[in-house]
């Protein structure tokens, strides 16, 4: 009897996400045109704010999806692409491809090749600090900070062998910002953040198992080894790409899949695509108000996040403190 009113329940809270989404969509489209001409305002929306929009929500969508994985995946809250470093080392492939005059020979597509291979590099070592240190979290938490500090000093590294040109582009994938963002991007952002909300369902019943632990799923017959290092890599990915459009945003990973746990709990079935909506929704907003807060002026997006991200992170830091301790 229990079943058919957690579903409607859930779906009540899918429905109220949407409606928030597409509203907020409306507003982020409308907002200001009211002051210019028709065409104008067309103009703007179509070359201006649609493609930066559509970047938001595809970004919040995969690093929400990503950061809620990891989460599943180490058994920790505090666990997200940021702070493992993931993002860093994706930074670090980008800067690597402006350097070594990639992106200048290929576009575009370098840059998301590097943001790849930078953060898949950053998954191998940290799979391997896994294996050296055991599967402490806490001590898996430390070494992805670590790895996060070494990525920004080799970030630095390739500033100083970089073009004037080439820094300041380097620079705005160090900020997360969605004002220059490139419509092609853009939308292969939202399209693999659409389709990370879609399949997630899929990887519910294996994240389940593995949040149990990894002695818990092998008794369960679940090849632990190499289903994290699948899942490990299916969330490095979605950060690459999230990375590859719009450069560091830090805590969106961290924040949205926390609190969408507390709506509509555990199981990563449900979890997963509510925290790519949720996520789509947050980044849209702090986007927003990195627009309008100190307009005509404009704040990077990532600022915003990392300035709610990073008190949430203090919160969290302290409850799980205090939960591990008890």
């Amino acid at each position: 009897m229990q079943r058919p009113k957690v579903i409607g329940r859930n779906t009540l809270i899918l429905t109220a996400l949407l409606f928030a989404l597409v509203h907020l969509c409306r507003v982020y489209l409308r907002w200001g045109l009211a002051e210019v001409d028709a065409d104008t305002a067309v103009l703007i929306v179509n070359e201006l704010r649609l493609p930066r929009m559509v970047c938001a929500l595809g970004v919040g969508a995969l690093l929400s999806v990503a950061g809620a994985v990891m989460q599943g995946l180490f058994r920790n809250p505090l666990v997200e692409p940021y702070t493992m470093g993931i993002s860093g080392g994706a930074v670090v492939g980008v800067a690597a491809a402006f350097v070594s005059g990639l992106v200048a020979a290929c576009g575009g597509m370098a840059v998301t090749l590097g943001a790849l291979f930078g953060g898949l590099a950053t998954m191998f070592i940290i799979m391997v600090l896994r294996r050296a240190v055991g599967y402490d979290v806490g001590v898996m938490l430390i070494c992805g900070i670590m790895v996060s500090f070494v990525a920004s000093a080799a970030t630095t590294v390739m500033l100083s062998l970089a073009t004037r040109e080439d820094i300041s582009q380097i620079l705005a994938w160090t900020i997360g910002s969605f004002e220059s963002a490139d419509a092609n991007m853009s939308w292969l952002a939202l399209c693999f953040g659409v389709g990370a909300v879609v399949l997630s369902p899929l990887l519910g019943n294996v994240l389940n198992v593995m949040s149990l632990g990894e002695s818990e799923a092998v008794s369960l017959g679940v090849n632990a080894t190499a289903v994290s290092g699948l899942l490990f890599a299916f969330a490095t990915f979605l950060t690459a790409i999230a990375v590859s459009s719009a450069g560091v945003v830090a805590f969106v990973g961290m924040v949205v899949p926390h609190l969408m746990r507390t709506v509509v709990g555990q199981d990563h079935r449900v979890l997963l695509p509510f925290a790519g909506v949720a996520g789509a929704a947050l980044m849209l907003l702090c986007d927003f108000l990195a627009k309008s807060l100190v307009s005509p002026r404009e704040l990077p997006a990532g600022a915003i996040c990392a300035v709610l991200g990073g008190l949430m992170f203090v919160y969290m830091t302290i409850k799980w403190k205090r939960q591990t301790s008890a």
